[in-house]
């Protein structure tokens, strides 16, 4: 159960994390689409950093959940 909490809170935190990070990016989009940027690739860039979160994310808490889990003897 706790298991379920902690992935909630931290897809949570990762959304705000993303969305918090593209109101302070309103400037640069407007730039983007002043010097004729479609919105979709505007978009699309943002998918990719959102996934990048992501994958960091699920590899950082891998590595810290096997490195907790060898030191205790837990695994395999």
């Amino acid at each position: 159960m706790s298991t379920v909490v902690g992935l909630i809170v931290g897809a949570a935190l990762i959304f705000i994390i993303i969305y918090i990070n593209t109101l302070n990016r309103k400037r640069e989009i407007g730039i983007l689409k002043a010097i004729g940027i479609s919105p979709g690739s505007i978009i699309i860039s943002y998918f990719f950093i959102s996934l990048f979160y992501v994958i960091s994310g699920v590899g950082l808490g891998l590595v810290l959940f096997l490195a907790v889990a060898f030191t205790y003897g837990q695994i395999l």
